[in-house]
C-alpha cells in the first residue's frame, strides 16, 4: 500500500508524521483538492453552525471532532470549557457543524 505512494514501508512507521500522511492521502482517493481541504477529520475544530438548545449549545460555540461518522454524514463532537471540563458530547449532522477556519475569533460565554 505504501509504495503506491512513494513512500517505504519501514518509513511509515505506526504513529509517525508520515504514517499519519499515508493515512491522509489513503482516505482521500478520488476527491477534488478543494473536498479533501473542506473534509473533517477526528480531531478537528469545528464551528456549529446551529443552535442545540436540549445541550445548552449555541451557533458558533467550537468543538472537538471525536468520531466520524460513516462518510462523515455525522460527527460526535466534544465541546469543553476554558478549563478543560468536557461540557457536551453530541452527535450532529454534516449540515450543522463546518470547519473552523485559522482567523476567525473565538468568544466566549458562561454555561452552567
Amino acid at each position: 500500500m505504501y509504495a503506491a505512494f512513494g513512500f517505504k514501508k519501514a518509513t511509515c512507521r505506526r504513529g509517525s508524521l508520515r504514517h499519519i500522511l499515508c493515512l491522509r492521502h489513503v482516505n482521500t482517493i478520488g476527491m477534488t483538492p478543494r473536498e479533501e481541504i473542506e473534509m473533517i477529520r477526528e480531531l478537528d475544530r469545528v464551528v456549529l453552525a446551529t443552535d442545540l438548545p436540549k445541550e445548552g449549545l449555541q451557533a458558533g460555540d467550537i468543538g472537538t471532532v471525536v468520531l466520524v461518522h460513516g462518510d462523515a454524514k455525522g460527527y460526535e463532537v466534544e465541546f469543553t470549557t476554558l478549563d478543560g471540563n468536557t461540557f457536551a458530547v453530541v452527535t450532529v449532522l454534516a449540515g450543522q457543524v463546518r470547519p473552523a477556519q485559522a482567523r476567525e475569533l473565538a468568544h466566549a460565554r458562561l454555561v452552567y
